[in-house]
């Protein structure tokens, strides 16, 4: 990811809500969709605004739609590198110049490149919008690409991947995805790695830029204290800069569901010693399903059973909980953080998962996780940054910019026998069925101390 930062802002806009009292019905959809509004340029590039009143922070998004399954595994990480360079100077901006731009202004310029989409951004004081604007614009438009600065991108990554080997837990995210996504689109890694390190060239880069600006695959989101007037202005400036993007016959690419395979996989990191790096990987409903909801409270509890049983009482991991792969469609993950206990870990894993409790606990205790889910919820919208991010999941992945707003009140529409069932269907079979995949990262003389098979 490429970022530059010139100070340090923390302005929040604190949102305090009364769990208990507020969501009867949808309160927090109609508080919010008003501030929506969404728009386009004349060559179809949707433009969506929110607006956030009690913020100084305009927080601005370009989003790319297509991800890693555009490219073979050799050319892993191409987004990543090409909007880095693309954010490394312009024709109107050389690099020095944003440079001193920074010393006299408070502003962020970053990128960041995922399985299925790379978003370029900005964030600002508001008063400061359409100069960083002109800026960024011309980074996207009218990058310089130098063969200087792509030596320069690729030798730090050469150095991202040395560390990435030498990083236990980066060493378990690289061995899950040889575990789940062989033979799937995913294979290919949003970042640099190993097998594209050497292959991709400046020649790639420069034919990326090209394909990226194609009207078809981009999106805009804009949040911040912005009424109708203010809206048409922007929308103007975004024409003159962005309104000459055609349609270049952008396909989305065809993702198929991944799916978790029972079995046992084994990788090693010598900084890990004797110590073990684990996950369980699962499968779970996909985030539009009506059972997903369900399935993240169950998760809370057994989070809690999981500390409780395996850490606690037994001593045997650093941490341990439950938590998502990400994606088209969603895998859940038992991650297991410094586990000391080699022969043993498994059977306390799925013991622990068998102590579920009752149905009579489950619904004494709905409301609390309901509670402390809803909060998470409302954290992550507390600044125009948090908001962004929202809009574009639920852009890239429903395919509604406000459709976020409607996950507290399902949230609260989730009753205790949903809850039991989720555990039955979903989380109960990794004890009772032994269903999921698991990897396991360790030293090369320990990793199979570990019994996972």
């Amino acid at each position: 990811m490429k970022k530059f930062c010139f100070a340090a802002v923390a302005i929040y806009c604190i949102l305090i809500i009364s769990c208990a009292s507020t969501f009867n019905g949808e309160p927090y959809y109609d508080d919010n969709i008003g501030d929506f509004a969404e728009m386009s340029l004349s060559n179809g590039i949707p433009v969506v605004f929110k607006k956030n009143s009690n913020s100084k922070i305009c927080a601005f998004r370009m989003l790319f739609d297509g991800g890693v399954a555009l490219y073979p595994e050799n050319k892993s990480g191409l987004d990543a590198v090409t909007f880095d360079l693309m954010l490394h100077g312009s024709k109107k901006y050389p690099y020095s110049k944003m440079q001193q731009m920074g010393y006299q202004k408070t502003f962020s310029v970053s990128s960041s490149s995922g399985k299925d989409y790379s978003v370029a951004s900005f964030n600002c004081i508001q008063r400061d919008f359409d100069e960083v604007l002109d800026l960024f614009a011309d980074s996207i438009m009218n990058p310089l690409l130098q063969e200087s600065d792509f030596k320069q991108i690729m030798t730090d990554n050469a150095s991202a991947i040395q560390r990435r080997l030498s990083d236990p837990s980066s060493v378990l995210g690289l061995e899950i995805s040889k575990a789940i996504y062989s033979g799937h689109p995913y294979k290919t890694s949003a970042a640099v790695n190993e097998k594209s390190l050497n292959s991709i060239s400046l020649a790639d880069v420069k034919k990326n830029h090209e394909v990226l600006l194609d009207s078809s695959r981009i999106k805009f989101v804009v949040v911040g204290n912005i009424d109708k007037t203010e809206r048409e202005r922007i929308i103007s400036l975004l024409e003159s800069y962005f309104g000459s993007i055609a349609h270049g016959g952008y396909s989305k690419p065809d993702v198929p569901v991944v799916s978790a395979i029972k079995g046992a996989n084994y990788g090693s990191c010598e900084q890990a010693g004797e110590t073990g790096y684990v996950a369980g990987i699962f499968n779970i409903p996909n985030r539009d399903d009506d059972e997903y909801f369900a399935f993240a409270l169950a998760s809370m509890y057994l989070d809690d059973i999981l500390f409780s049983e395996v850490r606690e009482k037994n001593s045997a991991v650093y941490s341990i909980g439950t938590g998502v792969v990400g994606g088209k469609n969603l895998l859940g993950v038992l991650s297991v953080y410094k586990a000391t206990e080699q022969e043993n870990l498994k059977n306390m894993i799925q013991n622990a998962i068998k102590q579920f409790p009752s149905d009579k606990e489950v619904e004494r205790k709905l409301s609390e996780y309901k509670n402390k889910y809803i909060t998470s919820i409302f954290e992550s919208s507390q600044n125009a940054s948090g908001i962004a991010a929202n809009i574009i999941t639920s852009l890239e992945y429903y395919g509604a910019a406000t459709q976020y707003l409607h996950r507290s009140a399902r949230v609260q529409a989730v009753q205790w026998q949903n809850v039991v069932s989720a555990y039955k269907k979903y989380l109960q079979p990794i004890a009772t069925e032994d269903c999921a995949c698991w990897v396991v990262v360790s030293g090369s003389d320990s990793a199979k101390k570990f019994k996972f098979d």
